[in-house]
């Protein structure tokens, strides 16, 4: 248990950092580092039962964000 939140919050923590200009990487190595994050999250997410943030993403308005938004993004991409 302790693992898994280990997990998701170091990986959040190292997707943050990247995404500031703290550390110079390629787009090669943000990408890459980018998709281990985002595996590190989902184990983690997944693994974990009592997780703040699984109950936040598991909320109502995120369910339906989650549910609408390809078609948001075509209606948003046909009016650019």
């Amino acid at each position: 248990k302790e693992l898994c939140n280990l997990l998701t919050y170091t990986s959040i923590i190292i997707f943050i950092v990247i995404s500031t200009p703290i550390i110079k990487l390629t787009s090669v190595q943000v990408g890459l580092v980018s998709t281990f994050c985002t595996i590190g999250m989902i184990i983690g997410f997944e693994l974990s039962d009592n997780n703040y943030i699984v109950k936040i993403l598991s909320s109502s308005i995120f369910q339906w964000l989650g549910y609408y938004s390809y078609e948001i993004y075509l209606w948003h991409y046909s009016l650019i």
